[in-house]
């Protein structure tokens, strides 16, 4: 017991020293000699000048006797003395940690740190019975976003929405071109989901039953993949959506938070996606009218998007149509009005947990969560947090429960910076282990994606609704593991050569290329992606300050020839290949609608291959679709609580076990869905 005490006030001690935040009575601004110092380093300087004083008065007595015999038992004065030290280090950690706690703290059922995408689902399920009080700590503000909730255009990607709204950060230099990959983020409520493409497609069956851990196998997620949904084919007969009423009933909810639409019916979908479909026979490719349906998950097909967006008309699919986010989804304007028991922390950065061992010195605390201190377990339990809102530190406790749903990277970012990691990796950066958890940060995957551009031999109709995103392919490559691993975003009417346009702006070849009357212009845009990758990367902090930024790696080969050789590549390269064929192949669709081949292109000095290596690595990209870092049943149990500690739940992107082979978001809403039921019972 002594043992186990003396570390924990090491670590205790260390925590609070190393702390990145001011120290309440501490967070002086001038230091004895004069010079001005950040807040809370006073703290630090104080505490270490104590222990300082404290053993040069009693240096003569710190020292063993020479001569002392290994195995002689320790004299009364050395058992004094360790008593000494143990209650020295006691009061210097109760000082801190006490400190550290505003007297206006305030105690909820639950905490949710990150109110994003998942976050924003999170508190929606955990508040929804009224005796529940639950707190949303979210990064940003609540400012209205037009662009955001009463269109479903994309013109935020190009206007910098996410930039003054959040922070972008840079992976490592990725590949043999050493180019660094800008990944979007923005601190409004509801995440990624106020300004993504919205595309809804959830992991195929076999992923789930096969690459998932044991209990979350298809049938056991197919409630959860229903609860979230308001699906279209609820609104209309079955010869308008091509589902049968079975199958609506069997594959897709009615009246959840997050409404899924069919393309709009415009012009583009009925003129170049209908050629596309007619011909789709031609080359081997099968037409399925759902792809949420497993039993069309198997070879190459295509399929109607369906998106995640409102009509002002669910029963009108012309009727106006805006994004579905989760923000607007589960937590709608007025849901928050209605639930007095949900409140929220804007412009509220999460920074530090605090266990119920940090709380020895505050009953009143320790009352008020209903802590019985003779029953702590040696297992740390999270009870609270520390925030910073608007510079001004504050506290929130939970008597159930904490919710981490900080995103893929701000997950493993907040808990190796609160001592949550692997061992090595937190020592080396000076930061006290709280939990040896060597997965916290690890096994990162990122689906691998390459454009290829097609010029029309007309210009291609579009409608501002669709964005050109009416039709998918899911295909199966040669390297499948028995469902299918690419996936085909087909942009009609759009050029998307890099998919990063923040840095790119206009792609040039629109700046040679004119548009007709109507503003249409001639291209089909193909987006490759590898959604079975093997690489795998991580996340990773660089320093003891919260503020350090983290490493992001995705794992990619950083040489020409491993690149080249790898799995993922070829799969690659089949799907270009298969492009090729489609789009400028001998078919009916090819020949009405596709001129040539603009990028990678056919190049006049270099074989096919050479030009479609350096041109992939030159544009090679995530599309923005990264999953488990902080995996379930690695870094988590099954029910999404961290390994090491107890009261903390994780739920984002971040916990999906294994990469959908599709975008992510449906299959992070059924996940969330599941893993708040759990947290209901605790």
């Amino acid at each position: 017991m002594a043992l186990w005490f003396g570390k924990y006030l090491a670590s205790a001690l260390r925590r609070c020293v190393f702390a990145d935040l001011p120290l309440g009575s501490f967070n002086q601004q001038q230091h004895q000699s004069g010079h001005t110092v950040e807040p809370g380093i006073t703290a630090k300087l104080q505490i270490f000048h104590a222990v300082a004083v404290w053993r040069r008065r009693h240096k003569g007595h710190l020292r063993y006797r020479k001569g002392f015999h290994k195995r002689k038992a320790l004299s009364l004065y050395h058992k004094m003395r360790t008593a000494a030290l143990l209650v020295f280090s006691l009061f210097l950690t109760v000082q801190c940690a006490v400190s550290n706690i505003p007297n206006d703290y305030q105690v909820f059922d639950y905490v949710v740190l990150g109110g994003g995408g998942a976050g924003s689902a999170m508190a929606s399920r955990l508040s929804e019975s009224p005796s529940k009080n639950v707190l949303v700590v979210q990064y940003g503000n609540d400012d209205p976003c037009y662009l955001c909730d009463n269109t479903t255009q994309m013109t935020m990607i190009f206007s910098g929405l996410y930039t003054s709204n959040g922070d972008d950060y840079f992976s490592t230099p990725q590949l043999f071109r050493g180019r660094s990959i800008r990944e979007v983020r923005t601190g409004l409520p509801g995440g990624g989901t106020r300004y993504y493409g919205a595309v809804s497609i959830p992991s195929s069956k076999k992923v789930f039953d096969t690459k998932w851990p044991a209990g979350y196998d298809y049938n056991t997620m197919l409630p959860y993949l229903r609860k979230f949904q308001d699906h279209y084919c609820n609104y209309f007969n079955s010869s308008v959506t091509n589902i049968s009423a079975a199958d609506c009933a069997l594959l897709h909810g009615k009246g959840g938070p997050m409404s899924l639409s069919s393309p709009y019916p415009g012009v583009d979908y009925q003129t170049v996606v209908q050629d596309f479909y007619k011909s789709a026979s031609e080359f081997n490719v099968s037409v399925v009218p759902d792809a949420y349906n497993p039993q069309y998950q198997k070879g190459d097909y295509v399929f109607p998007i369906t998106s995640f967006q409102n009509r002002a008309n669910k029963y009108d699919l012309l009727s106006n149509r805006s994004r579905a986010s989760t923000w607007t989804g589960y937590l709608p304007l007025s849901v928050r009005q209605q639930r007095g028991n949900l409140k929220f922390a804007f412009n509220s950065e999460a920074r530090q947990l605090i266990y119920a061992t940090d709380l020895l010195m505050r009953p009143d605390l320790l009352i008020r969560l209903g802590i019985n201190v003779s029953t702590l377990s040696r297992t740390p339990k999270v009870v609270g947090v520390l925030y910073l809102q608007n510079d001004t530190l504050k506290a929130a406790f939970a008597t159930k429960q904490i919710i981490l749903s900080g995103g893929v990277t701000g997950t493993p970012h907040f808990l190796q910076h609160n001592g949550i990691g692997p061992t090595d990796l937190l020592t080396q950066k000076g930061i006290a282990v709280v939990a040896d958890n060597s997965q916290v940060g690890q096994n990162l995957a990122v689906h691998q994606a390459v454009s290829m551009v097609f010029v029309a031999k007309q210009p291609v109709p579009t409608t501002t609704t669709n964005n050109g995103d009416m039709a998918n392919m899911q295909m199966t490559s040669p390297y499948n593991e028995g469902y299918p691993d690419v996936e085909v975003e087909l942009k009609f009417g759009v050029g998307v050569r890099s998919i990063d346009p923040p840095i790119t702006a206009v792609e040039d070849f629109y700046l040679t290329t004119p548009a007709s009357p109507e503003g249409n212009y001639p291209f089909i845009s193909t987006i490759v992606t590898v959604t079975n990758p093997m690489f795998r990367g991580s996340v990773n902090v660089t320093g003891p300050k919260f503020s350090s930024p983290a490493e992001v790696e995705y794992g990619w080969p950083k040489d020409a020839g491993g690149y080249a050789t790898s799995v993922d590549y070829s799969k690659l390269t089949w799907g270009f290949n298969r492009m090729r064929q489609i789009f400028t192949g001998n078919n009916s669709f090819a020949r009405k609608w596709v001129q040539y081949e603009n990028c990678p292109g056919v190049s006049s000095t270099l074989p096919q291959s050479t030009n479609d290596l350096f041109y992939s690595a030159q544009y090679q990209h995530s599309v923005y679709h990264l999953t488990g870092s902080v995996g379930l049943g690695r870094a988590t149990d099954l029910q999404g609580r961290v390994k090491g500690i107890t009261g903390l739940t994780v739920c984002d992107n971040s916990l999906i076990p294994h990469p959908p082979n599709a975008n992510p978001t449906t299959t992070m809403l059924a996940l969330c869905e599941r893993i708040a039921e759990y947290v209901k019972t605790y």
